[in-house]
């Protein structure tokens, strides 16, 4: 599930010590065509490890 940042911070705000499913963010999206059913999408996450 992506989770949008606004609810992140809600949940971040409650004192709570970890979020185990956050992992990363999303860096960038880029594609060929978005208006077609199917297309090429790269996406870029940055990952904390």
């Amino acid at each position: 599930m992506i989770r949008l940042f606004d609810n992140l911070q809600v949940i971040a705000n409650t004192n709570v010590l970890e979020l185990p499913d956050v992992v990363g963010q999303i860096h960038s999206v880029q594609g060929s065509d978005f208006t077609k059913e199917t297309t090429r999408v790269v996406i870029c996450l940055l990952v904390d490890m």
